[in-house]
């Protein structure tokens, strides 16, 4: 199919709006040539950044139309022949404009002033009222509700126009109101408006005979800055320069972040045009990273609670996984979960957990990244647990209901040959390996004993891991016919494993050298669960409704956008909000910290500890978010990735000092401390002998075992028969 049989026509759309009496303007889309000046801008900021404010911008005079509406062969002119292709914008003089930037406001929205019908945008949603009362409602921004108001002297994009990311704005309507023309729009009620402010205590107004001049700061709402700050409105190229420099300026003054996020969004409304909120939050966000990189700390009214710890550092006993973190996650993985359980004979939740995080990621591999680092929903988990405890119950599930959803990216099931691996790589891109019996396979992997063709499967995961946002050429396939290049690979990996078998992996060098450190690993809630009768629970109608909608979008909207001759794979950015970003910040630091008082190997477990929280919050995002509106990265999301990253790092930091050895005879060593620390009262050499794990020893790596372990001073043979009656017991005992 052609571009221009895709190309959309706006023309019909605009005609439309004009019959339905609203007062519209032509604006940027992604199918409307950008002039010089934005074409500079791409190359200064990147395409996809400019893109979305390109799609904003206003082609003509948009003021002029507020006394001056545009006439039908204006319309006509101008969206069929001057800008075909173009986006619509709306002046909202007369009407106001609730928009609600977040999945919180728009569910306050939806309870509290929806009278049936709104407008879907890529962050939330628009609810259009008409001003019927005479009162001179003004744009209004406001930080801490997500809430923006857009009434007389602002616009709004209109339904049916193309974001920059290729999301449509479109209606929403519901059985309440039935549509035909302005008219028909709910009221703006005294009633509705006193919700509004009341839900939006602290919005700052924006008055005609302000946004002519300097801005004037209100003393109740933010430390004094002095007046050292010259904040004079910019135009066109100079708008990300004066906000990064006010933004500068203030953080010098001592300001916090609530107040920098309240005081641009104020003056950003003086700009003619506006940046996009987006473009505005970017922009903060990159002089607040750059200021905390300098000096290591940035005052904020809501992060004060999190630096009361002064290092991040692993408990000393086995992790508690953190099991609010299940009544956090959106309705679509709460839903996958019980699924999971009911379906199982021996339940294991939090195998069920870690087995979806992979399964989500899949889904949304290819689709969506975070905007900074262009961090990928590609992820590795593994299950520990013992035989006979229900570790495959996750296994055989996912399988399930990946068949029933139509989801066809399952790339593996075993491991055989690096080149085999690579083969189902190329043919599923973006796809999910399910391992059983993971500990073995890695044990055959990290072997230096291992046959090449094995040994390279550890460096073919370390690169993909590290290749999902960007083009990996396999060396073993480089010289085929075929020329196989990978573009994007967003590769997945759920496995399961016994205790034992995972940790004869563990040594000085394969913690260091890297795969280990990737794997977000997750032990048993119950080492021996009572087995229950399954229910046969259907597939979540949650989870297949809205993997369809995924595996349906587009990998790029646009058939000519290529990149070596290839169509470019163009995912939805989802971005952090100033504090998730503040907060990320704050963990990191924390985390390599204490990362840096480690030796070498066992650090490598906690430099990757904000890189997968950063991917699991990624991936909840993903899961809040379908094609068309994307959400934005919270603190929330961040503080679930944090917690679910601190417990695997913990667990696997505890079971490599446990359990880490550089040769048989130090890992048996560990072993038998470990079997004499569980012991109460010791362990006598009858009791050993009865144990299989001794039988397995040879008489001289007894003795040797035993002494080392005398000389180290870490055991005492001694009396524990206390009771004065009765012949002595002597047992090894495990000094402090």
């Amino acid at each position: 199919m052609s571009a221009k049989k895709l190309k959309p026509t706006t023309l019909e759309h605009a005609l439309m709006l004009y019959e339905q009496g609203f007062n519209i303007f032509p604006i940027g889309s992604p199918f409307v040539p950008m002039p010089e000046f934005w074409k500079k801008k791409v190359e200064k900021e990147g395409r996809e950044r400019v893109m979305v404010d390109w799609c904003k911008t206003p082609l003509e005079p948009w003021k002029v139309t507020t006394s001056n509406p545009l006439k039908e062969n204006q319309i006509e002119f101008l969206f069929g022949h001057k800008y075909p292709g173009c986006n619509i914008g709306i002046n909202t003089h007369g009407l106001v404009y609730v928009d609600a930037d977040n999945v919180h406001s728009e569910k306050w929205c939806d309870e509290n002033i929806s009278q049936g019908i709104k407008i879907i945008t890529t962050k939330g949603a628009h609810y259009p009222f008409i001003n019927r009362t005479g009162n001179d409602y003004r744009n209004k921004v406001n930080v801490d509700s997500g809430l923006d108001i857009r009434a007389n002297g602002g616009y709004v994009v209109s339904h049916g126009s193309t974001h920059g990311r290729g999301a449509k704005y479109h209606w929403e309507q519901g059985f309440g109101i039935q549509f035909d023309t302005i008219e028909d729009l709910p009221e703006m009620t005294n009633s509705v408006w006193d919700k509004i402010k009341s839900y939006t205590q602290g919005t700052v107004e924006i008055t005609q005979d302000e946004a002519k001049g300097n801005l004037q700061f209100d003393a109740s709402k933010v430390k004094p800055i002095g007046s050292a700050l010259s904040l004079v409105p910019a135009i066109d190229g100079g708008r990300n320069d004066k906000v990064a420099e006010t933004t500068g300026a203030l953080l010098n003054a001592g300001a916090s972040l609530q107040e920098i996020n309240m005081i641009l969004k104020n003056f950003n409304c003086h700009f003619d045009p506006p940046l996009s909120i987006e473009e505005l939050e970017r922009t903060i966000s990159s002089v607040v990273r750059t200021r905390m990189q300098k000096d290591g700390k940035i005052p904020d009214v809501y992060t004060k609670e999190l630096t009361e710890k002064e290092t991040w550092k692993p408990t000393e006993t086995k992790s508690d996984f953190p099991e609010w973190i299940f009544a956090e996650l959106p309705s679509n993985m709460q839903d996958m979960m019980d699924f999971i359980n009911k379906n199982s004979v021996k339940k294991q939740p939090l195998l069920s957990f870690a087995s979806i995080l992979p399964l989500f990621g899949t889904i949304l591999g290819q689709k969506i990244q975070l905007e900074r680092y262009r961090t990928r929903t590609n992820i590795y988990t593994l299950g520990i647990a013992r035989s006979g405890a229900g570790k495959n119950a996750a296994l055989t599930n996912i399988k399930n209901a990946m068949r029933e959803g139509n989801i066809d990216r399952i790339c593996v099931e075993g491991f055989s040959s690096d080149a085999g691996f690579l083969r189902r790589v190329n043919e599923k891109p973006s796809s999910l390996c399910l391992i059983d019996e993971l500990g073995k396979v890695l044990s055959s992997i990290l072997d230096s004993r291992a046959p090449k063709y094995l040994k390279a499967i550890e460096s073919e995961l370390l690169t993909l891991y590290g290749s999902a946002n960007t083009t990996y050429n396999p060396k073993h396939l480089a010289n085929s016919e075929s020329d196989i290049q990978l573009n994007d690979p967003n590769i997945s990996v759920y496995g399961v494993t016994t205790p034992t078998a995972l940790f004869k992996t563990f040594s000085s060098e394969t913690i260091e050298g890297g795969l280990l450190s990737r794997l977000l690993l997750f032990d048993t809630d119950d080492e021996v669960p009572m087995s229950e009768v399954p229910e046969n629970a259907p597939v979540p109608e949650s989870f297949k409704d809205w993997a369809s909608e995924w595996e349906h979008r587009p990998l790029n909207d646009n058939p000519v956008d290529l990149e070596n001759g290839v169509l470019k794979i163009k995912p939805s950015e989802i971005r952090y909000d100033v504090q998730a970003l503040e907060f990320y910040s704050t963990e990191t630091r924390r985390i390599e910290k204490f990362a840096g008082t480690l030796s070498d190997g066992l650090d490598a477990i906690f430099i990757r500890a904000p890189e997968n929280a950063s991917k699991i919050a990624l991936i909840i995002a993903g899961c809040r978010s379908t094609p068309d509106s994307v959400s934005v990265l919270t603190i929330a999301d961040l503080r679930i990735g944090f917690a679910v990253s601190e417990y695997c790092a913990n667990l696997m930091y505890q079971k490599a000092t446990t359990n880490i050895a550089d040769n048989d005879l130090e890992r048996d060593t560990k072993k038998v401390l470990g079997m004499i620390r569980k012991s109460a009262n010791g362990l006598t050499l009858r009791d050993m002998k009865r144990k299989s794990f001794f039988k397995k020893l040879s008489k001289r790596d007894f003795e040797t075992i035993i002494e080392n372990l005398n000389h180290a001073e870490e055991i005492e043979l001694r009396n524990t028969n206390t009771t004065g009656k009765g012949r002595p017991r002597n047992a090894f005992i495990a000094l402090a």
